[in-house]
């Protein structure tokens, strides 16, 4: 991704990315952290979560996974339109 996008908004295409890539159940923390290291920190991915929470535009599951509970973090039904759109439009534009 370039450094033309904020933090949250590669948090947030990131998290889209790994519904799609998987199951649609969303993403851990931990492999958030995983997928953007060298972009973006650990703390920062944290902030930026917590933004987008508060925005609505998250939501998050736990998942039971190989015997073990985790929480899952994916984007708010009512924003997955929005976020796709985002999306479009910044692959149109040469953004991502």
């Amino acid at each position: 991704m370039k450094e033309k996008l904020s933090k949250r908004n590669t948090v947030l295409i990131n998290i889209r990315a790994a519904e799609k890539e998987g199951d649609g159940s969303g993403a851990g923390f931990n492999e958030l952290v995983e997928r953007l290291d060298g972009q973006v920190s650990r703390a920062t991915v944290s902030k930026a979560l917590d933004s987008l929470f508060d925005m609505g535009i998250l939501d998050s599951d736990w998942v039971l996974e190989s015997g073990k509970w985790r929480k899952k973090i994916s984007i708010a039904n009512e924003a997955k339109p929005m976020v796709d759109k985002m999306i479009a439009d910044l692959n149109e534009r040469g953004l991502i």
